[in-house]
């Protein structure tokens, strides 16, 4: 369970990161 959580998790995480960067990138 957890070796499937971890890496949907981590991209979870860089999608986040990269959406914040994005936006405020368009400001």
């Amino acid at each position: 369970m957890l070796y499937m959580t971890a890496p949907v998790f981590s991209f979870a995480c860089l999608h986040h990161i990269a959406t914040y960067i994005y936006i405020h990138s368009n400001i």
